[in-house]
């Protein structure tokens, strides 16, 4: 009771039956973000980074494009969708949907091998 009275759970209760994440979203909701380029700190925000929003057929049902400083908003379409992040010279990332992603995206030519998302 403790935890959940000073926001230590990472669910929220809906139900006595059920549990869902906090940032779990719906059709119809804004989501926002941020791209950030690595390996640097983290911090490096990373624009003209385009967001497609992708069904599970493969059918591309939104897209925008990050501002200056990396950030990103999009209308969800259905929350089973994926999001695609793409920009010349980088890897490609793909994700579910969530609310206050933070999205890390690799150089082409780095050594690492892989991309995450966390959520902000």
């Amino acid at each position: 009771e403790y935890a959940r009275e000073h926001g230590k759970l990472s669910t929220i209760g809906v139900s006595d039956e059920e549990e869902q994440p906090a940032n779990e979203v719906k059709a119809g909701d804004r989501i926002k973000g941020v791209i950030v380029e690595a390996p640097s700190d983290g911090t490096s925000p990373l624009p003209g980074v385009q967001i497609s929003q992708v069904t599970p057929e493969g059918k591309v049902v939104g897209t925008t494009i990050t501002d200056l400083n990396g950030h990103f908003e999009m209308i969800v379409n259905d929350p089973r969708n994926k999001l695609v992040f793409t920009k010349d010279g980088y890897q490609t990332v793909r994700s579910g949907i969530s609310q206050g992603m933070r999205v890390l995206m690799i150089s082409s030519d780095s050594s690492l091998t892989s991309s995450s998302y966390t959520p902000i």
